[in-house]
């Protein structure tokens, strides 16, 4: 990975877990289905009740129900990741609650594992894509091409480069 990537990625999980841990009651602990609702909703699946984001997780493989009301635990969470095939690290306190900031910052996590697996089963990138006039055209053709989310997409359009202009276009 490129200097340059670390650092995007870097920036965008420091800005993610500040505005979590800004957000009201950051530090107060988070129910199951709180965290479970996160999750679905940044993987951009059917978040509109309890019952959506339960049968999302089902189609992604989480094979045991789960007590929406139940407060989050550290080890449920990892717990939670691992079912879904993320790779966590095994917690100190797996009985400790789970704050906000580390649920949304979780949360995160897991879709961004979720559109790496997505890109890696990707068999043909769409290339075309990639010589569009801008990075927000760039992203509609890929999610179009290849039904991703447009979190993979804007990460793929990253490389995007515009084709020049034409004589006849004035220049700035």
């Amino acid at each position: 990975m490129t200097t340059r990537k670390l650092l995007a990625i870097a920036a965008v999980l420091l800005f993610v877990t500040a505005y979590a841990m800004a957000a009201p009651g950051a530090g107060s602990a988070v129910t199951m289905g709180q965290f479970a609702t996160q999750v679905v909703a940044a993987l951009g699946q059917d978040a509109r009740d309890i019952e959506a984001v339960k049968a999302s997780l089902r189609s992604l493989g989480l094979m045991a129900d789960f007590d929406a009301m139940a407060p989050l635990s550290t080890g449920m969470a990892a717990r939670f990741a691992g079912e879904l095939g993320v790779k966590v690290t095994r917690p100190l306190a797996p009985t400790g609650p789970m704050s906000a900031g580390q649920a949304t910052a979780l949360a995160v996590h897991i879709a961004g594992a979720f559109v790496d697996k997505a890109a890696a089963g990707l068999a043909d990138t769409p290339d075309q894509c990639l010589s569009s006039e801008n990075r927000g055209t760039c992203v509609s053709c890929c999610k179009e091409a290849t039904g991703l989310t447009g979190q993979y997409c804007g990460r793929f359009c990253h490389a995007n480069v515009p084709p020049p202009p034409s004589p006849d276009e004035p220049q700035p």
